[in-house]
């Protein structure tokens, strides 16, 4: 429905990135976001607002990414994203990743027109 990558897709990105840190090749940033209160949204305005929300949330995440992070949606209101990051300080990637996670919620603040 949001055209992400499911959990499955990502757990083998995840064993992917992992061996490449492990090898010295880069590091990366991982960020979890979950929809507060998603199921009483769908008992309240019906699955159809839902799986609304649940698209216009996937947009307005990919458009704060670059092109070489990954955006999964890992369960019913939860996405996961991991950025991919080479030659880059421990203090740099946390920088980084927090930078990004506040861009992301930014993002969300706004009124979802439904």
């Amino acid at each position: 429905m949001t055209g992400l990558m499911d959990r499955r897709h990502l757990l083998e990105q995840l064993a992917s990135e992992q061996i490449q840190v492990a090898g010295g090749a880069g590091s990366a940033g991982v960020i979890c976001v979950d929809i507060d209160q998603f199921k009483l949204l769908n008992v309240a305005r019906g699955t159809q607002i839902g799986d609304d929300v649940l698209c216009e949330t996937a947009r307005r995440l990919k458009s704060v990414l670059r092109r070489g992070d990954t955006l999964a949606r890992t369960g019913s209101d939860e996405f996961v994203v991991v950025l991919r990051m080479e030659g880059r300080t421990d203090a740099d990637i946390r920088a980084l990743t927090e930078g990004v996670a506040a861009k992301l919620l930014r993002s969300l603040a706004a009124p979802f027109h439904l």
